[in-house]
């Protein structure tokens, strides 16, 4: 019976062969990567790292990102988180970060975390905190990585800005805990974060009333009108008012500005400007209500024009080289900011002492980092207890102290980004410079400006002048 069932079986395939039938299809299971060619289908890992190393094109290193994904192990997914945080590009550091978001390993969760904590351009902080949304046990890990004792008032602000990407009750409790908190750049971080989840808008109104109702300085109040101008609501309305009678310039042209977004959003308030009689203005000419003006319009109103928002991040050398040129270029900073707040502009500044040398290779931090403030108050009076210290017989850090203030602030992405360098000395680390001005600028526009102070050192690099092109930038100016 059984020889009879194989030449069964070889008679039939003569048959097909012969007829020019096409032979039919078994089921066999698809690729996990089905645009992969066949011979990638089950690429080895050390070749793939070695490719990987040697790849100067974009486009082929996100093909071999892919094949990446069919290795599980712990060294595909530091590899991943690797390119997620230092690749030239942009587009391979998002498709990095979204394929470490499908290993399934304690490793991968671990390195998406600390991914969290190094930020980046946009899309990739976007990328990062959607690829933890998916994961289980991601709040649990943010979370103890927000209470470590070394985690830095940086990493903290980076972290809750992940946890605004997930959709469960322990992040959003943990957001309001601090956005109720003491640490006013906190406060900000996670207001922010808040506003940008997709879920429990009534509470996120509430939690945004209270604070609209008990801010009481212009670092507390500011991220609230920010956040609130995001998505208005008629519930804002009382403290807004309250905001109106503050002394602050911006902060009370910024309660303002959202009054006239919730009036011209109001149908009502729309009809009664609809109904005012018409007049003759004088000569003929437009005057409010006048026979002058062009005729009315239906519909409702246009929206009054989004506010001006800037940040600006100072990175100052803080060196022994620096002790003399500092006063100045500290009082250059407080008035600069001081007109633009007093003219209603909705400004931040922050700043950056970085320190190279010997101080890079040891154990204290080569960054003291004041974040991001509305408050001139608070500015002037870190700038005031700058102590210069240290030297750079190494060269300067240029490129470490700019991809900390590009990569790791806490920008508002609806705002004029900009760095604003002030050195002294030549670049140490010009590829790192080089690195992080190009991917910010190509990827989310921050422009990065130079200023070389010429007093210790008189001649002036030539690596400024490209880095500044490369940062969107005008050359530097030179200060004597």
């Amino acid at each position: 019976m059984l020889q009879i069932t194989r030449l069964t079986l070889l008679l039939l395939l003569l048959a097909f062969l012969g007829a020019g039938l096409p032979f039919p299809a078994l089921p066999f299971p698809a690729l996990p990567f089905p645009y992969m060619r066949s011979a990638d289908a089950a690429p080895d890992l050390v070749s793939v790292l070695k490719e990987l190393k040697a790849e100067k094109d974009p486009t082929g290193r996100l093909r071999l990102v892919r094949h990446l994904l069919t290795f599980d192990g712990e060294r595909a997914a530091r590899t991943l988180a690797k390119l997620g945080a230092e690749d030239p590009s942009a587009e391979v550091r998002v498709g990095a970060t979204r394929a470490l978001g499908l290993v399934r390993n304690k490793t991968a969760l671990e390195m998406l975390v600390w991914l969290a904590r190094r930020g980046g351009p946009r899309a990739v902080r976007a990328a990062t905190g959607r690829a933890l949304a998916r994961r289980e046990g991601s709040a649990a890990a943010l979370c103890e990585a927000l209470a470590a004792a070394r985690t830095t008032a940086t990493e903290r602000a980076l972290l809750l800005g992940a946890l605004g990407y997930l959709r469960d009750n322990v992040s959003f409790s943990v957001l309001r805990t601090h956005a109720q908190g003491r640490d006013l750049h906190l406060r900000g971080a996670a207001v922010h974060a808040l506003v940008a989840r997709a879920d429990d808008p009534e509470k996120r109104r509430a939690l945004l009333r209270s604070l609209l109702a008990n801010g009481r300085t212009v670092d507390e109040l500011m991220p609230v009108l920010d956040a609130a101008a995001m998505a208005p609501h008629d519930s804002y309305r009382p403290g807004l008012e309250r905001a109106l009678t503050f002394m602050d310039p911006a902060l009370v042209e910024a309660a303002q500005h959202l009054l006239d977004q919730l009036a011209a959003l109001d149908p009502e308030a729309a009809k009664k400007k609809a109904a005012v009689p018409k007049g003759k203005g004088k000569r003929g000419r437009y005057a409010p209500g006048g026979g002058g003006g062009p005729p009315p319009q239906d519909g409702p109103p246009p929206l009054p024009m989004q506010r001006g928002m800037t940040d600006t991040m100072i990175v100052l050398d803080a060196t022994g080289s620096s002790h003399a040129s500092l006063p100045y270029i500290s009082e250059r900073i407080l008035h600069d900011m001081t007109v633009l707040h007093e003219a209603g502009v909705n400004v931040r500044v922050g700043v950056l002492l970085y320190r190279g040398g010997r101080a890079l290779g040891g154990a204290g931090q080569p960054f003291e980092v004041f974040p991001l403030t509305y408050d001139i108050g608070r500015l002037r009076a870190f700038l005031g207890s700058i102590k210069a210290s240290g030297v750079d017989d190494r060269g300067g850090r240029v490129g470490l102290a700019l991809g900390e203030a590009l990569g790791r602030s806490s920008w508002r992405w609806r705002a004029r980004r900009a760095v604003h360098f002030y050195a002294d000395g030549p670049c140490g680390d010009l590829e790192v410079a080089r690195r992080a001005i190009s991917i910010h600028f190509l990827a989310d526009r921050t422009r990065t400006r130079f200023t070389y102070v010429a007093r210790t050192r008189t001649s002036v690099p030539a690596e400024y002048a490209e880095l500044a092109r490369r940062g969107g930038s005008t050359p530097p100016e030179i200060v004597r």
